[in-house]
């Protein structure tokens, strides 16, 4: 992306800033979206771009800390905050080329499935917090044990999918734990159970593509068309009223429907779905700017950064000068909340997210950090 020199310069500054802060903390949780996990992907990605010592080893010892946590093993199991994200953040450093924790990683691989599977079949299926999660990470590392525990979870999803329309979604627990919902987002719902079953389905794991097609005629089903894009509901209430958030976000909302659409119609082929993201994404540029979700207003979760990061998908995997020009007023907004915001940990809440996701708008991506997201 095409950056007016001194806004690149200005992010250039502030990722360098970002990596020394993650660099001198303290240690704290290990989680991959909450935790050191996440700091590593920042701190490698930093190291490869600018070898400065003091990254460089901050990222080896990091590095250190998180294997011997795997050898010793982490109580909490999922991607976000668990074994599992730890495990595929250093599987796929290793298999950059940027470290070697190989054989913790392939020693942990069959505990990683085993978990996963217990959790398929006790109905703990959240895209970050249960089996979706854990299997996405598994395919994305093993393929072949991954696509065993895919179909697991896959038989899982049909134990609780709901018609919606001529599509599905899903039941799920409410991420408070009061409750259950049908979820439309990517954090708890049913974008982020779509992206897992494009990667199933990419690995050729039995029913994965129908099931993926069902659940994107439930979200065109769920949108309201008007003439300029759609409005996606977040979430179905027990009743089947849809409920709203106005803030545009990673984790919910149309802009997160449409990057899905669009990867999905991508990867399967299907020219409506991308036609109709570029309609959603599109709409989404062209309103006023909202304020991002107050709490992590510079994050990937519920900030700016997010919103960065799915305006410079849609405009990389399109045509559509909006959606670039989106993602440039995005990426000056990523570094006024920054400046703004207190740091924290790991990829979604944390600095290091925001920091990857200015790498990217600079064309420095070098790693998939986001491949989980």
């Amino acid at each position: 992306m095409l950056l007016p020199p001194g806004t690149a310069a200005e992010a250039r500054e502030e990722v360098e800033r970002i990596g020394r802060h993650v660099a001198a903390a303290e240690p704290h949780a290990l989680g991959l979206f909450d935790g050191t996990a996440g700091d590593l992907l920042l701190l490698a990605t930093c190291t490869r771009h600018n070898p400065v010592g003091a990254l460089r080893d901050a990222a080896a010892a990091l590095a250190r800390r998180l294997t011997q946590a795997l050898v010793d093993g982490i109580r909490r199991p999922s991607v976000a905050d668990g074994e599992a994200g730890v495990w595929w953040a250093l599987a796929s450093l290793s298999a950059a080329g940027w470290m070697d924790a190989s054989s913790v990683v392939r020693a942990r691989a069959g505990r990683v499935c085993r978990i996963a599977t217990v959790m398929a079949s006790q109905g703990v299926l959240d895209p970050i917090y249960g089996a979706v999660g854990s299997a996405r990470a598994l395919l994305d590392v093993d393929a072949e044990r991954g696509g065993d525990v895919a179909a697991a979870v896959i038989a899982a999803l049909h134990r609780v999918k709901v018609p919606l329309g001529p599509g599905v979604a899903f039941l799920m627990p409410r991420a408070d734990g009061v409750g259950t919902r049908v979820d439309l987002g990517r954090a708890h719902g049913a974008v982020g159970v779509l992206g897992f079953l494009v990667e199933a389905a990419s690995h050729g794991v039995p029913d994965a593509e129908p099931l993926a097609c069902a659940v994107v005629e439930g979200l065109l089903h769920a949108a309201s068309w008007g003439p300029e894009g759609a409005r996606v509901p977040s979430w179905l209430d027990a009743a089947g009223a849809p409920h709203y958030v106005q803030d545009l976000a990673w984790c919910y909302g149309e802009l997160t429907v449409a990057d899905a659409l669009d990867a999905s119609g991508l990867a399967l082929a299907k020219d409506a779905w991308r036609a109709a993201a570029a309609r959603i994404g599109v709409g989404v540029a062209q309103r006023p700017p909202a304020r991002p979700a107050p709490r992590d207003a510079a994050s990937v979760c519920h900030g700016a950064a997010g919103v960065l990061r799915l305006f410079l998908r849609l405009g990389a995997r399109g045509s559509e000068p909006r959606l670039v020009a989106a993602a440039h007023a995005w990426l000056e907004r990523t570094l006024g909340e920054q400046r703004r915001d207190a740091h924290r940990a790991g990829l979604l809440t944390g600095a290091a997210g925001v920091g990857l996701a200015l790498l990217d708008g600079l064309g420095l991506r070098t790693h998939r950090w986001d491949a989980l997201l």
